[in-house]
């Protein structure tokens, strides 16, 4: 649970969900970012060549992790897209 002492906080069900869902809504070229991230610390995750894995079979701290980089990526996605339209009108 914690390491190198700290205390990450597991993730609750309705996280999963939505950590689920948002890495599902992330466009391609993100991908590639949490995969890196789950093999990083989880040498044993077994990681398909689709990318399926199971959030609940992670460490705490590479859900954390993941977390953080799906909604940082997820932000970047909607700024951008709406400097878009901003510069369209």
């Amino acid at each position: 649970m914690a390491k190198h002492g700290l205390n990450v906080k597991g993730l609750s069900l309705q996280e999963k969900k939505r950590l689920g869902a948002n890495i599902r809504k992330l466009e391609k070229q993100f991908l590639r970012g949490v995969w890196e991230i789950i093999t990083d610390d989880n040498e044993n995750t077994n990681v398909e060549k689709d990318l399926t894995f199971n959030i609940n079979d992670l460490e705490t701290k590479t859900n954390r992790e993941l977390e953080r980089y799906v909604k940082y990526k997820l932000d970047y996605t909607i700024k951008k897209k709406l400097r878009i339209e901003n510069q369209r009108r």
